[in-house]
């Protein structure tokens, strides 16, 4: 098994694999920053969160607002709720569908609408999301709430 495993013809295919998922990868991660660029211009790069786990979106120059119970007072909730009011602010990313006590009061009091976002760390049956697939979702999903 080890010598066949070290054949050339695997070790090439291999290295051509990764090297196609690296390209991908680094496509994905020029469209989020090329969002968040436009998106910084227009003054609408603010992603409402429902967990810290989604503050990683820093990263490409959102300014996300996660609303995880650890994170928010109740006196920047009344903000966000102002800014709901307002129509500023439209959606929610939520993690794996886990509303908590923050996103369930937006969705019910204030019209906020939820985009699930799945994680992909639980796997269920029958699921045939792939991790590309995911990501490109939630990309598309920043670029409409960003961008539209």
């Amino acid at each position: 098994l080890i010598e066949y495993l070290k054949t050339k013809i695997i070790i090439e295919n291999v290295q051509k694999k990764y090297e196609e998922l690296a390209e991908i990868l680094s496509l994905k991660d020029a469209e989020l920053r090329s969002i968040s660029k436009e998106a910084r211009i227009k003054g609408t790069n603010t992603l409402i969160v429902s967990d810290d786990v989604m503050k990683f979106l820093e990263n490409y120059g959102f300014e996300v607002i996660s609303l995880d119970d650890e994170s928010v007072s109740e006196n920047s909730f009344t903000g966000i709720q102002s800014n709901f009011n307002k129509g500023t602010y439209k959606y929610i990313i939520v993690l794996d569908g886990n509303n908590n006590d923050h996103v369930d009061r937006l969705v019910k009091n204030n019209k906020a609408q939820t985009i699930n976002f799945n994680s992909m760390t639980i796997l269920e049956e029958g699921n045939t999301d792939d991790y590309l697939n995911n990501m490109q979702g939630l990309i598309d999903n920043i670029r409409n709430i960003c961008l539209n």
